[in-house]
């Protein structure tokens, strides 16, 4: 009974009771079924209880310390990196990256905890994986596409709910910021090559742009000409700029004055609530 018990404290952050397994030897690695190969670890993750997000890094904490195998996969592959990632806990996420787990580990169909955490929008788990150096150029086995192009093919999924596209949607600007490049075409699950052109206007402006740095540079050049007023200092204007418009995705850089007009070639002024809701 002993491996169920320890089992049902992680997966039910019973902190005490963990505490007390562990001191009596219970393994911190111990399997009820050897066929599904699930470990206490794996147990943080079956129970979304954001009260107490508190209880499961201090259950991980237990069971790190006292040497479980925080790379032990259970029969299809998922780490405890991957479940994090999938299911949004970027706190737990935290403190795998913080133990040095390798954050590009794959499961048999080569996706990573980046592609996950794009799949299903855990903005903040992608986030910590990104600053971490996860890698944005791993292809998931069966659609060949990067973590970014997961992030696009999701965002538009029809099997989706509204949320959830939106969410994937979020992950844009935070992989571009980091580097990635917007593609031409991604390939869908059927396997059919989808343009990127049809998708957003912002996607758009950014390639055309030359990239993300260079398209937010021109955004906030063209943002600030618009805000610029003699009634206002511009001191303030661009500290507006800084923590409204960008929330502290990239440094302000106080541009050149544009004169109000579009600095990426595109004059429909329509679309910029588009570059608003993304580079925010």
């Amino acid at each position: 009974m002993a491996p169920q018990a320890i089992h049902d404290a992680a997966r039910e952050h019973d902190v005490e009771t963990l505490r007390r397994l562990l001191a009596e030897g219970v393994s911190p690695d111990a399997l009820v079924d050897q066929q599904v190969r699930r470990r206490p670890l794996h147990c943080l993750c079956l129970r979304d209880d954001e009260k107490n997000e508190g209880d499961r890094a201090a259950c991980f904490e237990l069971l790190r310390d006292a040497g479980a195998n925080l790379e032990a996969s259970d029969q299809i592959g998922y780490t405890i990196l991957h479940l994090a990632a999938r299911d949004a806990f970027p706190e737990l996420l935290s403190l795998l990256v913080q133990a040095r787990v390798n954050v590009d580990a794959t499961l048999e169909t080569g996706a990573t905890a980046l592609h996950l955490a794009a799949r299903y929008g855990a903005v903040d788990c992608v986030e910590v994986l990104l600053a971490a150096g996860a890698s944005l150029n791993l292809r998931e086995v069966h659609s060949g596409r990067t973590p970014f192009e997961h992030a696009l093919h999701y965002s538009t999924w029809s099997h989706a709910t509204p949320e959830q596209r939106a969410r994937s949607r979020r992950t844009w600007p935070l992989f571009l910021r980091a580097g990635a490049q917007v593609p031409a075409t991604y390939t869908d699950n059927m396997g059919a090559e989808v343009p990127t052109d049809n998708m957003d206007p912002y996607l758009v402006r950014v390639r055309n742009a030359g990239g993300f740095q260079r398209y937010s540079q021109q955004h906030l050049a063209r943002i600030t000409s618009i805000l610029e007023t003699p009634l206002l200092p511009p001191e303030l204007v661009r500290k507006v700029l800084e923590f409204w418009l960008h929330a502290g995705y990239y440094d302000f850089e106080p541009p050149p004055h544009s004169g109000g007009g579009s600095s990426d070639g595109d004059d429909d002024s329509e679309d910029d609530s588009d570059s608003d809701y993304y580079t925010d």
